[in-house]
């Protein structure tokens, strides 16, 4: 059987960074820790140091400011701690191909080797946005595919492959 659409997927930040902020937002407690981050906890402290003009604060209020920041840092860095624990220092190469009931991977790098393939019907939605397609296969497995390692045409090939395939629980952002 001839794969509908076929390409090979290396490590790459960018795809990976997109597809880290794209799972994080369908997380359903992840809002609460980008609103306490940049917006509870930054008026909380704007309101410590305006009391401070008018009462005493205990100092120990003025050590929030610092977990405030690591937290930040944390949260800004964490896309590139997962791809370098996803990737480590070996360059695995993914090799994809779409067919008429299924697609098929094959993972290849220094110290690992894995392959699989999944039906349509037990994926349980594909979304596409300017940069990717993503898959939800689990509630928390999720896997996506950049956009950049597909040859001019493959994309829309995909698309209605994905669209035909997946209907309502297929997703398009574009």
């Amino acid at each position: 059987m001839e794969p509908i659409v076929e390409f090979t997927e290396y490590p790459d930040y960018e795809a990976y960074r997109a597809f880290y902020y794209f799972y994080n937002r369908r997380r359903p407690m992840a809002w609460v820790s980008w609103f306490m981050y940049y917006a509870l906890f930054p008026v909380a402290l704007l309101l410590f140091a305006l009391a401070a003009f008018f009462t005493e604060v205990p100092t120990s209020l003025w050590l929030l400011a610092p977990i405030w920041l690591a937290g930040m840092i944390a949260n800004a860095t964490a896309p590139r701690r997962g791809f370098k624990q996803l990737h480590g220092k070996s360059s695995t190469v993914t090799c994809t191909a779409f067919f008429e009931d299924y697609f098929a991977y094959t993972a290849t790098g220094e110290n690992t080797s894995r392959s699989g393939s999944f039906r349509y019907e037990n994926v349980v939605a594909a979304y596409e946005t300017a940069i990717a397609f993503y898959f939800n296969y689990t509630d928390k497995n999720w896997g996506f595919l950049p956009k950049k390692f597909l040859a001019p045409g493959q994309a829309e090939a995909l698309r209605d492959l994905l669209a035909r395939k997946f209907g309502e629980r297929f997703n398009s952002k574009i």
